[in-house]
């Protein structure tokens, strides 16, 4: 994958836009092979999120335009609160690395 031009749309249950995310702006989108990972603002825990994504904003490295995701139904979901608990023992401290 490569990225093109245009934006990928974060948008909320109502269809307003939460966040739109150039693909070639920003350092946001970072392809790696055929992985993309787009960096987004935090999500409201409980809300309802689409993306869309123009067709012009990904290509293969054929030069093959990405279909692009232009159906709100097609990419939904309810973003998680997510709680982490950590338990301490001996003299409190806690070793180690996490990965979110």
């Amino acid at each position: 994958m490569v990225a093109g031009t245009g934006d990928v749309r974060i948008m909320d249950a109502a269809g307003t836009e939460f966040e739109r995310i150039p693909v070639d702006g920003r350092g946001t989108v970072a392809i790696a092979g055929q992985t993309v990972t787009i960096t987004h603002a935090p999500f409201v825990a409980g809300s309802t999120y689409h993306v869309l994504i123009a067709v012009t904003c990904f290509r293969d490295v054929a030069g093959h335009a990405f279909a692009g995701i232009t159906d709100q139904s097609a990419w939904s979901f309810t973003a998680r609160q997510w709680v982490v608990e950590f338990a301490a023992t001996g003299d409190g401290t806690l070793d180690g690395q996490t990965m979110q």
